[in-house]
């Protein structure tokens, strides 16, 4: 009975068919897009702090840090300060700081460091107040 009538509705029955396999392709297509927005979100986030497989959250004091550093079987360890900056001349904006300790983060590191053309006194610049980085 079935193929009687799929016989007799060629385009009907080509139709159905041209649907499922369309409805089949939206689908993977958005599970493709999914996996790609989030691979590249991993991929944003690592470029920026780097590559770890531990994180020490929390209000840490400073003389931790070397505690964790020390600790058997760390093989690097960098600080890093996270905080959300307001912008008074833009109500309801704000900007996200991330810093990095540019000497003990060599080894997350995925990007590279260097001097622009002219010459950069590096040390100069970190030792002058009101210094910020973006």
């Amino acid at each position: 009975m079935v193929w009687r009538e799929t016989v007799r509705h060629r385009v009907l029955a080509a139709l159905n068919v041209a649907s499922v396999a369309l409805g089949v392709a939206v689908f993977l297509a958005v599970q493709i897009v999914n996996r790609s927005a989030s691979e590249s979100f991993a991929s944003g986030v690592d470029l920026v702090a780097g590559r770890s497989h531990l994180e020490v959250r929390g209000d840490i004091p400073d003389a931790v840090f070397a505690q964790v550093r020390a600790f058997p079987g760390v093989l690097a360890a960098t600080p890093l300060v996270e905080g959300v900056v307001t912008l008074p001349d833009y109500p309801g904006e704000y900007l996200r700081v991330l810093g990095v300790d540019i000497f003990t983060n060599e080894p997350f590191r995925t990007f590279e460091v260097g001097e622009p053309e002219g010459g950069f006194d590096l040390e100069k610049w970190l030792t002058a107040p009101r210094r910020v980085a973006v």
